[in-house]
Parts: structure tokens; sequence; C-alpha cells
């Protein structure tokens, strides 16, 4: 190195280090939080029902009020506290069968069959989810074989004396009532409280609804047109209603392949009470982004036609709930219908014209010939008919019966009608032979 040369610093290298996101913050853009062990132990619970949850809350309430005064009136034999967490099967049995003996309404008279039922079911469903192993309606159980005799005997004491012997079911609108309450305004396109209520019954029937709850989770998007270009309406027009989750279909991880009801109501361009012209002019006078489907109603219909005639609010439960039974009362027809008169009202009507029972349970979402047929009414007409062939010599006409469906869901034939042979003549000299290929 030359004398008096300095040797420039050597510069020293960069450190660059490119640190990648935590792995716990990347995680956290993806997966949900960390759960507590509240929802852990209440997803355990599995999926129920809000109604069974009702119903499993009012039965332990019942059995503890007739536990405490019992135990009050018989001190000597005391039901143990814990009867429904640690049961042992044979006390169960016992003070059950004492149970369905000695309990009462609140205002002392018999409950019919059908709640003693209900009050069962709710114990049992709490037996289980305790832990119990055994069946408080096992028949083949003998533990429980005593138990099942009593119930036998208290049902039919109970029917003997007449409780429970008459079924509460829902009344089915006929078309002269449903005229009425197009004619008084009570629903219609008027007001929005009467546009509201016209869009209720017309869902309720065309697609087959229940009561409250599954016009309360209606959302917007499960109803769908086709085509969507409101300025194209005739015939082939329609609206699609999804079901997303339903009381019989709760889709369970074992329902994960079932299919979701698919409803379509065709549009009738002659008729002013056609749904789709109804949900046309409804979700048009609906505010930007709706809550809900049913919306609160304004009294008064808004002076600029371009402003909504509904508030940014959903409609109350205890609302909707009330909306047949009050267009029954302001209609003035001295009958009293409910909202599940509606679904009662659609599959009678689809009965009563023949249409298939499979195409029948498709509409109403039902899963067995059971509980689908139990819609089926005999109509006045027919009773009528019935009666005059026992009262007059007058041929009953079985066309009033209005059978004409076949029974497409339980696998059997469906019925033919009687075959009538016509006489005839002008055959002489032939032999004819008749086979049967059945």
């Amino acid at each position: 190195m030359a004398e008096g040369f300095i040797e420039p610093p050597q510069k020293k290298a960069k450190l660059s280090l490119k640190l990648k996101k935590p792995l716990c913050e990347v995680q956290n853009t993806r997966f949900s939080s960390p759960i507590s062990q509240e929802v852990l132990a209440e997803a355990a619970k599995g999926v129920v029902p809000a109604n069974t949850k009702k119903c499993t809350s009012w039965a332990v309430k019942v059995f503890y009020s007739w536990m405490e005064c019992r135990n009050v009136q018989v001190p000597q034999d005391l039901i143990p506290a814990d009867i429904l967490k640690s049961p042992d099967p044979h006390v169960l049995c016992k003070f059950l069968r004492c149970f369905v003996l000695e309990v009462r309404k609140e205002d002392g008279t018999m409950y019919p069959p059908s709640s003693i039922r209900s009050i069962l079911g709710g114990l049992h469903r709490v037996l289980r989810e305790n832990g119990a192993t055994f069946s408080i309606f096992d028949k083949d159980d003998p533990i429980f074989r005593e138990f099942a005799l009593t119930l036998d005997t208290v049902t039919s004491q109970l029917h003997s004396e007449g409780i429970g012997a008459k079924r509460n079911k829902a009344l089915v609108i006929p078309f002269e009532h449903e005229v009425i309450f197009w004619d008084k305004g009570i629903i219609g396109y008027g007001s929005p409280k009467s546009l509201m209520r016209a869009v209720f019954c017309g869902i309720g029937m065309h697609f087959v609804l229940r009561g409250v709850e599954e016009h309360r989770n209606l959302k917007i998007e499960q109803i769908e047109r086709f085509p969507s270009d409101q300025s194209l309406y005739s015939s082939d027009t329609y609206y699609e209603y999804m079901e997303y989750i339903s009381k019989n279909n709760i889709h369970r991880f074992k329902d994960i392949n079932t299919t979701n009801k698919c409803v379509r109501a065709y549009a009738k361009p002659d008729n002013e009470r056609c749904l789709v012209r109804l949900l046309d002019f409804y979700l048009s006078k609906l505010p930007p982004d709706p809550p809900a489907f049913y919306l609160r109603p304004l009294l008064n219909i808004p002076v600029s036609p371009d402003l909504p005639w509904y508030a940014k609010m959903p409609i109350g439960a205890n609302t909707l709930k009330n909306v047949v039974p009050e267009i029954s009362e302001e209609a003035g027809i001295g009958v009293r219908y409910t909202n599940h008169s509606l679904r009662a009202t659609a599959i009678t009507r689809m009965y009563d014209s023949g249409v298939p029972e499979k195409l029948i349970a498709e509409k109403s979402g039902h899963k067995s010939l059971k509980g689908l047929r139990a819609y089926e009414k005999t109509s006045t007409s027919q009773e009528k008919a019935a009666g005059d062939s026992i009262t007059c010599e007058k041929s009953f006409n079985k066309t009033d019966m209005s059978d004409k469906k076949p029974v497409l869901l339980d696998g059997m034939k469906p019925m033919l009608p009687d075959q009538v042979v016509h006489n005839f003549s002008g055959l002489q000299g032939c032999t004819l032979n008749f086979y049967n290929n059945s």
C-alpha cells in the first residue's frame, strides 16, 4: 500500500428481514375466534326447534308444580328433587303413574290426552338430556309396562268423558269469504296495510306456509321473480319460493342431501288478485335494503308515488300472528280464521281439485301421507249426498267424492274408476274370449 494512502472504510452490509405475518394473525382473517365453553355446550344440545323448547319448558314447569303440591300433601312419600336428573327408573315409573292420574290444568279441569302426551314428551327429552338410557314410552321394557297400561287407562277414561274427543283444526276459508275480504277492502291494493295483508294471505296459500314462524323468518331473497324484468308480465311469469328451514326440515347433518322445498306461483294476468301482480306492487313499495320481508305499514299512502309505503322496521311476531284473525273480525263474518287456515285452505283446495298427492306434498313440504291426509276434509256437498242416500231413494253420486287423484306417495297402485261395460248387440255366431292380465 502506498505511503500516505488511507483505505476507505468498508460499507456495512444491509440486513433485510422480510417478516411474514404471525400465524395467528393470518388465521384470524380466515377462522372464527375461539368459542367459549358455553357456546360449545349449547351446540352439543343439537338443533331444537323453538316450539319444542317452549313445550319442554312448559312440561317441566307443570311437573315440578305437581311435585311440590304432592310433597306437601304426602310428606311420607316424597318425590326426589333430582328425579329428572339422576332418576331410578323404578322410582320414576311409580311417580309418573301418579302424575298422569293427578295432573290438572290451573283451573282444576283435566288435560286432554294430546296435552298429556306433550307433557310426557317434554319430560322424556329432559331425561335424555340428563343421560337417561331408557325410554318411558318403551312398552317392551318391563319396568315401564305398568306406566304404559296406566296411560291407556287414563286416555280411554278421558275420551269416554268427551275430553279430547274433538280435535281443534284450522278452519278452511271458503271462496265466498275470500271474496268478502277483497270487496270490503280489508285486503287489496288500497292502503299499505291492506296490501301487506293481501301479500301475506297470497304467500300463505300459494307457497303453503305455516302460521307465524315461516312468515316471520321470510327473507326477500327467498322469493325470486322469473323473469326479473318486471316490465315482462304474462301467464309464464312466476315467483319461486325457496324454503331455507322449516318444521319438517330443520337440516341436521344427516339431511345434507335433502332437497329444499321449492314452490312456484304463476301469474294470472286476467285476475287482479294474481300473486305475481301483488308481489310486484308490494316489493316496489318497500324502502331500500329492507331488513325483513314484512315491514310496518304507514298509516297513509305518501303523497309522492316514489316514496315507500312501509317503515324500515320489521313487523312484530304478535302482529303477524293476528293478521288473519283481524281480517276475519273486520269482515264481520262470524268466523275466526287463523294464519294456519291459509295452509289448510291451500291443501284442501288442491285435494278437492284432484291434484295428485305427490304434487300437494311437494308444495306443502309434508314427508308423510298421514300428516298430509289430515288436511283432507269432507265437503258439505259430500255430506249432503251421503245423507240423501240414506233418507231418500237416491243413488249416491260418486263424482261428488272428488276422489280422482291417484295415490303416489305410499307405493300403492292408483285407484281405477269403476269400469262400465255398455250393452251391445248385433253379433251372432261368435265366441268371445275375455282374458284377465292383472
